[in-house]
Parts: structure tokens; sequence; C-alpha cells
């Protein structure tokens, strides 16, 4: 019965993370985070896979704590990201059991340096490689509906690079802008 509950919350937690890489505003960005966080956390333990869900219960805290230092306009000190990234590789060492119980750690270190991002379009760039290893867990663990998660996360943050931060247009820009630079200099 926990592995239709978990695959049943997994499809609701798939159609929020679709919806919040899409949002301009990172508070949003933020409490979609801390929404998702909180059904995947409950998913995987259903399912057995402690390791997945201790992350997701730190990435918890640490979605709260940046959307306070959002709220205040601030960025937090470095030793505030290093504390949550610390807490995610001791969860990993505490539930490991296998090589597999490592992804979770990764994929939560390049969630903890992309909530941390100023800008919405550079926390997408962090946030991109966060799902990546989230697919190869899934698939071990058999959380089948939190890999359809990741998948559409790993989806909608690439349309949202091409959609709502242009990076063709961006890479373009910067092309020619060096290329007028470089006009410039030799004249």
């Amino acid at each position: 019965m926990e592995f239709y509950i978990a695959q049943g919350i997994s499809v609701i937690t798939a159609i929020i993370a679709a919806c919040m890489m899409q949002f301009k505003n990172i508070k949003l960005i933020l409490l979609g985070q801390l929404t998702a966080n909180l059904l995947t956390a409950i998913s995987y333990i259903l399912l057995g896979g402690l390791s997945g869900g201790g992350i997701c219960l730190i990435a918890i805290v640490q979605s709260a704590v940046m959307f306070f230092y959002t709220q205040k306009d601030t960025r937090p000190q470095w030793w505030v990201v290093a504390i949550f990234i610390v807490a995610y590789v001791v969860c990993s060492a505490f539930y490991y059991q296998s090589f597999v119980d490592i992804l979770p750690a990764i994929a939560a270190v390049c969630f903890a340096v992309s909530i941390t991002m100023k800008t919405p379009f550079l926390s997408r760039i962090w946030y991109v490689f966060n799902p990546l290893s989230w697919l190869a867990y899934d698939i071990v663990v058999m959380a089948y509906g939190n890999l359809l998660i990741h998948a559409v996360v790993f989806i909608s943050t690439v349309v949202a690079l091409v959609r709502v931060d242009d990076i063709f247009k961006l890479k373009k820009r910067n092309s020619e802008s060096e290329t007028q630079h470089i006009i410039k200099e030799e004249k």
C-alpha cells in the first residue's frame, strides 16, 4: 500500500515541480522547493529510501532559511551554506548502504548552492544538475513516481533556461559584445 501512496504523492509533486522552475520570482521558487521537498521526503520514506528522505528533510529547512534571507533581501554567509552541505554529507554517510546513497548528497550540494543564488537564472544553472543525480537514485530505490518528478524538473529547468532566461540570446549578446570589444581594440 505504501508503494502506491508514494507513487500518488509523486504525481502531485511532479505537477508542483513542473510549475516551480518557471517562476521568475526567487521567493516563489523557494516556496515551490519547500513544498516539493516535503512531498518527496514523504514519498522516499514510504519507499524505504531513507538517505533520499533525510536529504529532502534537510532541504526543507534550507529552503525555509533561504526564504528568510530572501525576505530580508540578503544573502547568507558562506558558513550557513557550509552547514547545510555538511548536513547533507553526514545524512548520506549515516544512511550509507551502497554507492547509490551518495547520489542524494551530490544532488543536495547542487541544490544547496542553487538556492543561495540571488537570481533565478543562476539558481536554475546550478539546479539543472540536481535532478540528474536523483534520476539514478530513483531507479535504484524503485521510486518511479519520483523518477517522473525529477525528469519533469530537469526538463522544466532546461525549458526555463531557454524560455525565461533566454540563454541562447544571452550567449549571442555576450559573443556580440566580445566581437565589438575586439573591433574597438583593433581600431
